[in-house]
């Protein structure tokens, strides 16, 4: 039997299995590729493991190297054809153990992390990189031309962009706006939502100067991140922490709009919940965020809070703008399913290992 027609086995490498993008799109996408016959399990390298639990529900099996430890990591890539690293420091670990075990490797670039690195980490960073690559030899995926841009003009060598796939299947478009508001005690005020991690890169800062002028809006934020004591130190922002997947869908039918302010993006995970929700949406007009959204959000500048306040103004005072944004949102969220996104990426695994 041939290579193209035998079912996979590919094991995922990443950092951990946080609340992020990157380990959202194992949630979403490693289904899909189930159903193209491509078997894959996941090598976190440490904690946390929030979504151990989703994966292992979808069939997925996980194996925490802090608990199993690196011998039983090294028994895993032998049990693989390929392995596919995320993140940069399973990018290298992830590389180093497929060369070892002589099996072909693939690394997706989630971030465009080389602009946004001080002097001394990115020669580090490029250093580990330059070295891991040149040794394993592996195939990149970017998840945006933004991505590969920054990859490409920092480690000089080339990559593939296949956008990350964002599931939608745990939505409740049935879910009543008035009930979900209140199962969440909110008051009448309108509510504008923003799922991101607290940091600077996600101006949320910006975000809550808006907020600080505008007491008859809640603006109410779902994530985790190191930020969390500054912004509420502010005041102006509801900060909700982690949430699970059934509390956010009843935030976004209980939302009137939801902004994504962000100073730097590659992708925008959330920006396509979003949209897929129906929820009308203000954006940083930035590479990578922009580019996701489309015609389907408002944009402004980053870093304006004029700005970003007058378009979330004008959103919240024109129902017919919200309701063409709905639709136009919804319409755009559904090109990034799973099922493209793993038809690629199946096709690439088997062309990669045709070529070995």
């Amino acid at each position: 039997m041939s290579v193209a027609l035998r079912p996979l086995s590919v094991l995922h490498v990443i950092e951990s299995l946080s609340l992020g993008g990157a380990e959202a799109c194992l949630v979403s996408g490693l289904p899909a590729l189930a159903e193209r016959g491509v078997r894959a399990s996941v090598l976190p390298l440490d904690g946390p493991l929030d979504l151990a639990g989703p994966l292992r529900s979808r069939g997925v099996e996980v194996l925490p190297v802090a608990r199993a430890g690196w011998g039983a990591a090294r028994r895993a890539v032998l049990a693989s054809d390929l392995v596919h690293t995320h993140l940069f420091k399973a990018n290298v670990a992830g590389r180093l153990l497929a060369l070892t075990a002589r099996r072909p490797s693939i690394t997706s670039l989630h971030n465009p992390d080389y602009g946004h690195e001080g002097p001394g980490r990115l020669g580090l960073r490029l250093a580990l990189d330059r070295l891991s690559a040149g040794l394993a030899l592996p195939t990149f995926i970017a998840v945006s031309d933004v991505v590969r841009q920054d990859f490409e003009q920092h480690l000089r060598r080339s990559s593939v962009v296949i956008p990350n796939p964002v599931a939608l299947d745990w939505l409740e478009p049935d879910l009543d706006a008035a009930e979900a508001r209140r199962s969440l005690g909110l008051d009448d005020r309108p509510v504008v939502f923003t799922c991101a991690r607290l940091h600077r890169q996600k101006g949320l800062d910006v975000l809550s100067d808006v907020a600080a002028r505008r007491p008859g809006v809640q603006f109410v934020v779902a994530g985790l991140g190191p930020d969390r004591a500054d912004l509420a130190a502010r005041g102006a922002l509801r900060l909700l922490g982690g949430i699970d997947r059934p509390t956010m869908a009843r935030w976004l039918a209980a939302a009137d709009a939801a902004a994504l302010p962000s100073r730097w993006e590659s992708f925008g995970v959330a920006a396509v919940e979003q949209l897929g929700a129906g929820l009308p949406l203000v954006v940083s007009d930035i590479p990578g965020l922009g580019d996701t959204v489309g015609e389907a959000a408002l944009r402004v500048p980053p870093g304006d809070v004029r700005a970003l306040g007058d378009a979330i103004d004008r959103l919240l005072g024109d129902a017919e703008l919200r309701g063409r944004l709905a639709g136009l949102g919804r319409a755009r969220a559904r090109a990034f399913g799973p099922g493209p996104w793993a038809g690629r990426v199946a096709e690439l695994y088997r062309e990669v290992l045709a070529g070995r």
